[in-house]
Parts: C-alpha cells; structure tokens; sequence
C-alpha cells in the first residue's frame, strides 16, 4: 500500500471519530517512577585500645590495636572514610590536622580502596601499621553494622602521659558521627647511647691540676627524665687509685685517690658539678624536659678528674657509666 493511500485512510477514521465526537491519539509513552533515599547519618559505639603502651627504641616492639564498631542503616558502603586520631590528651591536636609523631597520629581507612592509612608527619616510620597477622582489619561492607580494627606500632619519641582516641565516621552524603571516650596510658622511655671513652691525659697531682673532658651522649626520650653517672676506681691492673666518693668538689683526693666531679652541661663549674661515686649518682633530677624528637637529643655532660698522687707512673682506666631515668 502507498503511503499516499495509507494517509488518506487514516484521513477516513479522523472524519468517522470526528462525527462520533472522538479523536485519533498517538500510542502513549513509557516513563520510570522513582524515588531518592533519604541519607542515614553513620553511627559510632564506644571504642575499645590496646593500654597501657610502651615505647622502645625506634618503633614497637608491640603491635597496638584500636577497634571501634561503625553502623550505617544505608550497609557500610555507604561510608567515605573512618578516621581514627590518636592524640596527647594533654597537649595534643584531637583533630590531627598537623600530625607530629610526639603527639598526635592519624589512621584512616577508606572505603574507594578499602585500605587504611597512617600519617605521623615524620620521615620515619615508627609509626607504622602492623602487617600479616597484625595487619588491620574492616568488616564486610554489604552489613549495617561492623568492627573497624586498627593495628600500629609506636614511635620511641610517643610522649609519656594519657592519649586519647578519638574516631570520626563520614559517609557518601558527608554526615558524620564521632566518639572520643577511648583513652589510655603511654609509660616512660628514655635510653642514652654509650659513653664514649675520655682521655684526660697525663696529670700532676691535686685539683689544681685536674683536667675536664665534655662528653656529649644522645638521649632518647618520651618524657622528662634524670641523668646519672657512676664511676670506679681507677687501675693499672696492678696498682690503684681508689675513687673518693664524698666531700665537697672544692676538696681535692688524698694520697692514692682520685676524684670524678661532673655536671649535665658543656662546660664545668666547679660549685655546680656533683662529686660521682661508685654508685649511680643523680647529677640532674629535671633533664630533656617534655622529651626528645625520634632520634633523640644531644645532651653533654663535663667531668673534671684529679688524683693524689703517689703512685707509680702508668696509664689508670676505670669505666664509667652514662645512665638516663623516669624523672
């Protein structure tokens, strides 16, 4: 049939509707109803943390953890990001804006890769999150409901004192729901590297005629710590000069004794410095005041040695100990 012919006959139908009083239309279209989800805000439980910690050098030997059950009614694909920030109660930066190692950490998991994150704004890595069995963990994310498991090692320099964590749930629409009820305790650290040996050279007897010698040991601290020395009796292997272990440091040794007196400081002050015994002996009960950074702070101290004489000429050696404490 030709289209001409075709058009007059639905030409035809349109004048028989018509005297009916009725119209030719044209078939309707198909269209989809719909509707949007209303956004649910996530939801944070009370967390649970790994205390107390305790620091050692460079990172932790243990493997800390901080877990934290997130809801959301839209299941846990709906969340951007948990973020945990654990910071100095004290002192600290609760929202980890400018992590420092000392005293604010940030850990992150996000959702896009389903990986986490650490970030302690330092070029080490003491830092760091645990792996293989101690390697975090995040729930199956087609639930409403699961448990977020951050593990990480601490650095040496985690300042001593209550930290608290505080987590931040965000989800797709950037509602947000946070809890920081967690806290818990980090306990002292200090070490000092070993005391390089001193030569005082060769001495005449008395004080007048006793040499100082600056040593300057590394300190590595989470905290204020005391500084102490012990010293010992100086020998040849075959004669001694005995270590005097009292009076003031303006008395100078007897016949066949020598005196150790010492100061935390690079230069020595005869009415400041402390006489060293045969014992540890506190020379400072306030040193590295809040701490050190990673890696640790040089710290010297002074030593002035004098002997009595009356002695056979030799070399005299005796070890002395650099210690560092909980001050």
């Amino acid at each position: 049939m030709s289209h001409a012919l075709g058009w007059r006959r639905l030409g035809v139908v349109a004048s028989l509707l018509a005297l009916l009083g009725l119209t030719l239309s044209a078939v309707g279209v198909a269209s989809a109803d719909q509707f949007a989800l209303a956004n649910t805000a996530p939801t944070v439980a009370t967390p649970s943390l790994s205390t107390p910690i305790q620091p050692d050098a460079g990172a932790s030997a243990a493997v800390y953890s901080y877990s934290i059950v997130v809801g959301d009614a839209d299941t846990l694909n709906d969340l951007s990001t948990v973020t945990l920030c654990l910071y100095l109660t004290t002192g600290g930066d609760s929202t980890c804006a400018t992590p420092d190692p000392t005293t604010d950490v940030k850990l992150v998991w996000t959702q896009s890769t389903n990986a986490f994150t650490i970030d302690d704004g330092s070029v080490n890595s003491y830092w760091a999150l645990g792996s293989g069995v101690d390697a975090s963990s995040s729930p199956t994310l087609t639930g409403t409901s699961g448990t977020f498991t951050y593990k990480f090692t601490v650095s040496e320099a985690t300042r001593e004192g209550g930290w608290t964590a505080a987590v931040t749930a965000t989800d797709s629409s950037a509602a947000a729901a946070s809890n920081s009820t967690a806290t818990t305790t980090v306990n002292h650290y200090s070490a000092i590297t070993t005391r390089v040996s001193q030569d005082f050279g060769t001495l005449g007897s008395g004080l007048v005629n006793g040499v100082v010698r600056t040593a300057t040991p590394t300190v590595t601290a989470n905290g204020q710590t005391t500084y102490s020395m012990t010293g010992g009796n100086f020998t040849d292997g075959t004669y001694t000069f005995t270590l005097l272990t009292t009076g003031l440091t303006s008395a100078g040794p007897a016949v066949g004794e020598v005196t150790f007196d010492c100061q935390v400081a690079s230069t020595f002050t005869e009415g400041s410095a402390t006489r060293v015994g045969a014992t540890s002996t506190q020379l400072s009960a306030a040193q590295t005041a809040t701490g050190t950074p990673e890696g640790g702070t040089a710290v010297a101290n002074s030593c002035r040695l004098a002997h009595g004489g009356q002695r056979p000429v030799s070399t005299y050696t005796a070890t002395v100990v650099n210690a560092v404490g909980n001050g």
